[in-house]
């Protein structure tokens, strides 16, 4: 009886190895098979899309009193910086520099701003101007609505509180 248990984990294990040194080569078929997909991947990087940066909205067109003049400035002055990636600018339109390093993930990439949605006021008193346009962004062309949340200072100032 203790012959027939051995011979059977013998078996056992014999076809374990045969099996893990399929798997292994199976992998090392499975690398080389993603070879030509990863150079293929570094190409398209090249050739990411392009699309014509800057920004296509006349601000000083919109007529709504919720949109004042001080919020068209500091608007045009966040998506010009934006799309020309000038940093310090975009840094300068925060209320705080705490809010300015909160939204450095936006920055950097290329942006067409082309439509103004919304304007309105939130229940904070915050002005919400809602921003269409698109975005290369991983080597890939987004379309995103994104909205700029305006405050006001203690000093009764206007300043960029946070972009969603």
């Amino acid at each position: 009886m203790k012959k027939v248990v051995l011979h059977s984990l013998l078996l056992i294990l014999s076809i374990g190895i045969i099996t893990a040194c399929g798997n292994i080569t199976d992998s090392e078929s499975q690398l080389e098979n993603n070879t030509p997909k990863t150079e293929q991947t570094e190409t398209q990087v090249e050739s990411a899309p392009n699309i014509k940066t800057g920004v296509f909205i006349d601000l000083n067109s919109v007529d709504n009193p919720l949109f004042n003049k001080d919020i068209k400035v500091l608007l045009e002055r966040t998506l010009d910086s934006l799309a020309n990636k000038k940093e310090k600018e975009f840094r300068s339109v925060f209320a705080d520099d705490g809010t300015a390093d909160a939204h450095m993930y936006l920055f950097g990439n290329d942006y067409a701003f082309e439509e103004m949605g919304t304007v309105g006021e939130d229940q904070e008193g915050r002005i919400v101007v809602e921003i269409r346009g698109k975005v290369v962004s991983d080597n890939e062309v987004k379309t995103p609505n994104s909205f700029y949340y305006f405050v006001k200072s203690k000093q009764d100032k206007w300043r960029l509180g946070a972009i969603d």
